[in-house]
């Protein structure tokens, strides 16, 4: 597929063969923007399964207001300076206390049983990575003091 948007492969694989197809054809007649495939793919992170099941409408819906929402924010003065600062559009939205997956948590349209169930994988599943993640800091940290209480022996 011909595509200037760099990340195309990335968005292939983490939707749905039918969502991608439509979105993609979105994208194409420049009818959604490459704010919003950066949103889905950075939702894609926290909610691989739950991107994967939902389709082109429900993205839409869920994408089109967090976009706006975090345009609305990017494209003020004041962001506008801190971006000249060097200061990058994520740094900015979190200083600003904007919830970077508000509308894919929140929105209430899609609380079907199974986006249900797939936010509640995407969910365990983080948690699990992150329990993960803690356990080998606080397993370097213990072979870290043995290390200095063996050098002070």
């Amino acid at each position: 597929m011909n595509s200037n948007y760099p990340n195309i492969k990335r968005l292939e694989s983490i939707l749905n063969e039918t969502s991608f197809h439509q979105i993609y054809d979105l994208w194409i007649n420049k009818q959604i923007s490459h704010y919003a495939l950066k949103i889905l793919e950075r939702w894609a992170e926290n909610y691989p399964n739950t991107i994967k099941t939902l389709g082109m409408s429900d993205l839409m819906t869920l994408v089109l207001p967090q976009e706006k929402m975090e345009i609305e924010i990017l494209s003020s003065a004041n962001s506008k300076k801190q971006i000249e600062n060097g200061l990058t559009a994520m740094e900015i939205l979190q200083e600003a206390e904007i919830d970077l997956n508000y509308y894919i948590k929140t929105n209430p349209q899609l609380y079907s049983p199974l986006f249900q169930e797939t936010m509640q994988q995407d969910k365990a599943q983080k948690l699990e990575e992150n329990i993960n993640d803690d356990y080998w800091k606080l397993q370097t940290q213990i072979m870290d003091l043995q290390h200095e209480i063996t050098k002070q022996e």
